[in-house]
């Protein structure tokens, strides 16, 4: 069996409903998210001796709890109350990753999060092993779930957390779970050798050096500007014209 550098957990929906927050702008979503995952496969795919991406989605009517089909992980249940559903979602996720799967680091991610794989795995040389629980410390308040990450030790500790207590949006809950229990955070955007989060908005520019950007957060008004975007940067970072 393959032992993944990193496994990306890419939260994920094929189906939303009007009063879940993420729903938008109705079709437009579907489109949304239908092409980062058509796109975001494109590069995971260039990696595959290293890295193993799920996107995980619920589906109300599955015959067992977690299923998983290609790469997707499926979670019996739904979106709604978003708070504690999504974090539930991601957890029976990781934990039947961690049961199936031998790896070093699992990466809480979502689709809007576009990864410079390269410059992942030049850190992958720099960052502990164990007890590692770190990211893009957000506003000094919680890890943006952009991109979480966990050694292969921390999970059993991660999966203990209490939806019951930490009823919150999945990064407000872990990051408050884990600061709780003393558990250090590493702070990724004090790293003097990467930017952990670049944010790409309506006017379509995109710095030409990506030597120490980590990862893309392509989050703008319209599809089809996050389509133009991400295109440029699979061209770019992958040479791949789509």
């Amino acid at each position: 069996m393959i032992k993944y550098k990193f496994i990306f957990v890419i939260a994920s929906s094929s189906e939303l409903t009007t009063e879940n927050p993420y729903y938008g702008n109705g079709a437009d979503y579907i489109e949304r998210y239908n092409n980062f995952k058509f796109f975001n496969k494109m590069y995971y795919d260039k990696f595959k001796n290293d890295i193993k991406f799920f996107y995980v989605e619920y589906k109300e009517n599955l015959e067992n709890d977690i299923i998983e089909s290609d790469d997707y992980i499926y979670v019996k249940g739904n979106e709604m109350p978003l708070a504690p559903n999504f974090l539930v979602k991601m957890m029976k996720a990781i934990g039947y990753i961690h049961d199936k799967y031998k790896y070093d680091y699992i990466i809480h991610s979502n689709l809007s999060s576009f990864w410079n794989i390269p410059v992942l795995l030049s850190l992958y040389n720099e960052i502990p092993r164990n007890n590692f629980f770190g990211g893009h410390y957000h506003m000094n308040l919680f890890i943006t779930g952009t991109g979480i990450f966990f050694s292969y030790d921390m999970i059993p500790f991660f999966m203990k957390l209490d939806t019951n207590i930490y009823n919150e949006l999945d990064d407000v809950a872990i990051s408050t779970y884990m600061k709780n229990n003393n558990i250090p955070i590493f702070h990724l955007e004090n790293t003097l050798n990467y930017r952990w989060e670049h944010i790409i908005s309506d006017n379509y520019y995109i710095n030409e050096n990506y030597d120490n950007i980590l990862y893309f957060r392509i989050k703008n008004s319209s599809c089809e500007i996050d389509k133009a975007i991400t295109k440029i940067l699979l061209n770019k970072l992958y040479n791949i014209t789509v």
